[in-house]
């Protein structure tokens, strides 16, 4: 087989593996990706408001708060997601009538990541 052969074969086969592989999403989220690397520190949080729905999920993570501001601003936007606000803690973002809040703390030893989505004027 030659090398040509060879190199598209292995592209045929990362790229069978990439559409293989399973998107995961927030906790008590449909659409919202969570990022590689994020590991759930506690149980998603869950309640019904007369103004719409609250979830909050907590995560930690070796990553820097740097790269997970690029991911979510990379991903929400091609999901109806507009980035209303942009800071070193934090991202906001916004779609119809829901709000998306992203916090980074950093620890001495990983990132603590707060993902909350509420109703645009709840808070």
């Amino acid at each position: 087989m030659g090398k040509m052969n060879r190199t598209i074969l292995f592209f045929i086969f990362v790229l069978a593996v990439n559409l293989s592989a399973k998107t995961t999403f927030v906790s008590g989220t449909e659409d919202l990706p969570l990022m590689p690397g994020l590991q759930a520190i506690s149980d998603t949080v869950i309640f019904d408001k007369p103004d719409g729905r609250v979830i909050t999920n907590e995560f930690t993570a070796s990553i820097s708060p740097k790269e997970i501001s690029a991911f979510y601003k990379n991903v929400l936007p091609n999901l109806g997601w507009t980035c209303s606000q942009d800071n070193p803690t934090s991202l906001i973002f916004v779609r119809d009538r829901d709000q998306l809040t992203i916090q980074y703390r950093v620890g001495t030893k990983a990132t603590t990541v707060t993902i909350e989505i509420t109703p645009v004027n709840s808070k």
